[in-house]
């Protein structure tokens, strides 16, 4: 039986900054997604499409993170937020 256990993906652009949390629903569509196959739909991969920021660590409270913090952090690149938070 495949795994089926969510899981929590962190970003942290800034070692002395807070972390970016995205939860992740189904692990081995997440893992197929990862190793290059761009043919599975995120909605398929995290249930809810919202970027948490931990000020203290993964280990503390979680806030939602804002359009404009989600703008200030994840864009700018060449990336998009969608790929850069599963990432």
């Amino acid at each position: 039986m495949p795994d089926k256990a969510a899981r929590t993906v962190i970003y942290k652009p800034d070692p002395h900054g807070p972390e970016y949390l995205v939860f992740v629903d189904d692990v081995v569509e997440y893992e197929r997604w990862k190793a290059g196959d761009r043919s599975i739909a995120l909605a398929l991969i995290i249930g809810k499409f919202a970027i948490y920021s931990a000020p203290k660590g993964h280990t503390g409270p979680l806030n939602e993170v804002s359009r404009q913090e989600i703008e200030n952090v994840f864009f700018g690149g060449e990336n998009n937020v969608k790929d850069k938070s599963v990432e």
